[in-house]
């Protein structure tokens, strides 16, 4: 089993430069014995989801602006592909080591349509988990930009997380918050169930969501995005179970003698027996 962790401090700083022996692992309670250890080594494969709905029409620009600065840090093992989502969830630019090319389909985004922002979820973790070479160790991220809940998808957000938990990624969510007092109670409803979704994709992926009230907010928080990815550490361990039942099994990182906090997703799917 492999984990992407991040560890932060109080200040919620990344904390670089421990060793293996600062890190505990337990999976359903049973300590697990660390195999396999990187740092900044591991390459990232990168999913730029971005919200192309009419919604977007007054905002696009600032989410260009911001999203390109952060394909800018992409670095030369890495790989990015960007996926739109407005009527219809669509492959802007497929994973590749290309992030100029991938910038420019940022720029080429135009808005229109609802907002299918499950459907455009599921896309992408398809299009992730499609690369997946067994063996082959890549981080996977999935950034997701939205100003509002999905309206029009077929998919459900708990198929949508249903499909996170089976995929080895960390899903980072950025829902742009309306001032409490622009809307009306019906909007803030959907916007407070909007919310609790992004929070539980984060959540149990080892991501974080982030709420900001203004575009401008934007570049700051891909840059501690970008931090908290350049900042993981990898860990592998052979699980003590060796029961392939399909089940799931939840996953947590301690920390020893370090005054810092652990992140990492919820848990995983064992392998299953077929017939």
């Amino acid at each position: 089993m492999i984990l992407h962790v991040v560890v932060t401090d109080a200040g919620d700083r990344v904390v670089a430069g421990l060793a293996p022996e600062a890190f505990d692992i337990t999976e359903d309670g049973r300590r697990q014995v660390i195999s396999f250890f990187a740092t900044d080594t591991v390459p990232v494969d990168l999913a730029v989801l971005v919200d192309t709905s009419a919604s977007m029409t007054n905002k696009m620009a600032a989410l260009r602006h911001a999203a390109v600065g952060f394909l800018d840090l992409v670095r030369p093992d890495d790989r990015v592909m960007v996926v739109g989502v407005g009527e219809r969830s669509s492959l802007l630019h497929p994973l590749d080591g290309d992030p100029r090319r991938a910038a420019q389909a940022i720029r080429h985004a135009r808005p229109g349509g609802n907002t299918m922002l499950y459907n455009g979820l599921y896309t992408a973790m398809h299009e992730l988990t499609r690369h997946v070479v067994p063996g082959v160790v890549r981080n996977q991220v999935l950034t997701v930009f939205s100003d509002g809940e999905d309206t029009d998808s077929i998919v459900a957000f708990e198929d949508v997380l249903e499909r996170a938990k089976r995929a080895n990624l960390s899903v980072y969510t950025l829902l742009l918050q309306a001032p409490a007092t622009a809307t009306a109670a019906r909007e803030r409803r959907r916007q407070s169930r909007a919310v609790f979704a992004m929070k539980d994709l984060a959540r149990d992926t080892g991501g974080r969501a982030y709420f900001p009230s203004d575009m401008s907010e934007l570049p700051d928080v891909y840059q501690a995005i970008a931090r908290d990815i350049a900042g993981q550490y990898t860990l592998g361990y052979v699980s003590t179970n060796q029961s392939r039942d399909g089940g799931y099994r939840r996953v947590q990182v301690r920390l020893r003698g370090v005054a810092a906090h652990a992140r990492t997703r919820s848990g995983y799917y064992s392998a299953a027996v077929t017939d």
